[in-house]
């Protein structure tokens, strides 16, 4: 639990350093790519997630079943990304909306676009790190298996 409220925290301070340089930089880019192509950028990374973790998830049952090790916590970590990313989808919509909504620009007219920046960003910076992980343990297993079969 302690290492994932540290990656949160790492995803927003990296967040708070981007907003901050693109606001020193007069530079939108960043900001406007994520308002216009989040979601889609996000069910694009989810639906290349599933597909590798499909194949995470048949290697994992595989040994499993050939080295006779209890696997279910990895298959659960799998299953756990997914719905974070289904999350990450719903928090992104429910952003976009605070946007443009003119009570929460009266109530925070000062500090409401930079919060919904970094949640952005934040959000961004989650699905970049899930499809890293993907990635990465589909390299640990493949070397491990490697290394089992030649031994």
């Amino acid at each position: 639990m302690e290492i994932k409220i540290y990656k949160i925290g790492a995803y927003i301070g990296l967040s708070v350093i981007l907003n901050f340089i693109s606001n020193y930089l007069e530079s939108d880019y960043l900001i406007n790519f994520l308002k216009d192509k989040i979601v889609e950028l996000l069910i694009t990374l989810m639906a290349i997630n599933t597909a590798t973790s499909s194949i995470i998830v048949s290697k994992i049952e595989e040994i499993s079943k050939k080295y006779r090790v209890n696997l279910d916590p990895s298959i659960k970590e799998v299953k756990s990304s997914t719905i974070l990313q289904i999350w990450l989808v719903v928090f992104a919509v429910m952003t976009l909306i605070l946007y443009k909504s003119k009570v929460i620009i009266a109530h925070f007219p000062d500090t409401y676009e930079s919060c919904l920046n970094i949640t952005l960003l934040t959000i961004f910076i989650s699905a970049i790190d899930i499809l890293r992980d993907t990635g990465l343990a589909i390299f640990i297993i493949n070397e491990k298996t490697s290394k089992k079969e030649n031994a």
